[in-house]
């Protein structure tokens, strides 16, 4: 598969800095680490820049199309989402592509509803995990959660999702199973809270750290689904596929996603991004109106990173402050 990564969004980076940096420290200071990265990047603060309209960035190209393996798409997500930035929701809307690779007929669709793991503490990421993450409390007053409001067929066939385990996870029977080397078109509407910045997602004023956020296949493997709850000491294993995500969002914001922007519009002070991103196994992003941008050419790819840059207080502290003493 020839796929065009004219840009990679170092958006992890943003997370893990995030979570990790020191108090007094500026997201920035990336720059100033060991490492291939870090010299990749090195000086950041000569390229640092507001960031007015990512419509400019995404014309450009560093050179000719990289070349990778070639990774069949097996479950392909075509999602509209928006956010609210006053409410912290997400409402939005999703056809799923999935294929039958086993020789085994596929009877039901069991998906993941991770972001029922931060609802309360009665879920098994919660239990297994203590209120804190990464020196990051959860904080019960800003939960989070994921509902699936409407799911069918393609062609109008009504499915019936019945959330399983502790909520992370949700069965639908079909009406007919997938036979192999067949493939299904589902269609739904989700409606999700994010949480105050928890384990990798969530938001804290109007930085937004979207992860984990949509509902999502598991893996149908000639044994069955493998699909399990939402464990603390989990990884996300998932089939690979095509994701094409618009996200839209009030004007002011600057987003940051997985693969490569490919259009903006704005419409009554509503701008919507839409991203591609193909051979790949999940999709995340990231919206702030403070984001800088440093750009880099490196061998034929082009680097985007997207960065916060605070005083005091940093995000961090933000969070923290807010949190109960006893959390």
């Amino acid at each position: 598969m020839n796929t065009t990564f004219r840009f990679l969004y170092l958006f992890l980076f943003i997370a893990l800095l995030f979570l990790l940096v020191p108090a007094s420290g500026a997201l920035g200071t990336v720059s100033n680490a060991p490492g291939p990265v870090s010299r990749a990047l090195e000086p950041v603060s000569r390229a640092l820049e507001p960031v007015s309209d990512r419509a400019s960035l995404s014309t450009h190209t560093a050179g000719p199309n990289p070349q990778f393996p070639d990774a069949p798409d097996v479950a392909s997500y075509t999602i509209d989402v928006a956010l609210d930035p006053d409410t912290k929701m997400l409402t939005g809307s999703e056809v799923i592509t999935y294929v039958n690779t086993t020789d085994r007929p596929i009877p039901d669709l069991v998906f993941h509803l991770y972001l029922n793991a931060f609802s309360g503490l009665d879920t098994l990421f919660m239990q297994e995990g203590g209120l804190q993450h990464r020196g990051i409390p959860w904080d019960p007053d800003h939960a989070g959660w994921i509902e699936v409001t409407r799911i069918q067929f393609a062609d109008g066939t009504p499915l019936d999702l019945v959330e399983i385990e502790d909520g992370t996870l949700a069965r639908a029977d079909l009406p007919a199973p997938i036979a192999p080397g067949e493939s299904a078109r589902v269609e739904l509407d989700f409606r999700a809270q994010l949480p105050r910045v928890f384990a990798r997602t969530g938001y804290v004023d109007d930085f937004f750290m979207v992860g984990q956020w949509f509902p999502k296949l598991g893996v149908w493997e000639r044994d069955g689904w493998n699909a399990y709850p939402f464990h603390a000491n989990a990884e996300f294993y998932a089939d690979f596929g095509t994701y094409d995500v618009s996200i839209a969002l009030p004007d002011m914001f600057v987003t940051g996603a997985t693969g490569s922007p490919v259009s903006v519009d704005h419409e009554n002070g509503i701008r919507t991004e839409r991203y591609l991103a193909e051979g790949v196994i999940d999709f995340a992003w990231t919206a702030a109106p403070d984001f800088q941008a440093a750009t880099r050419t490196v061998g034929d790819v082009e680097l985007v990173y997207l960065c916060l840059l605070y005083t005091s207080p940093s995000p961090r502290d933000r969070t923290r402050s807010r949190m109960p003493s006893s959390a």
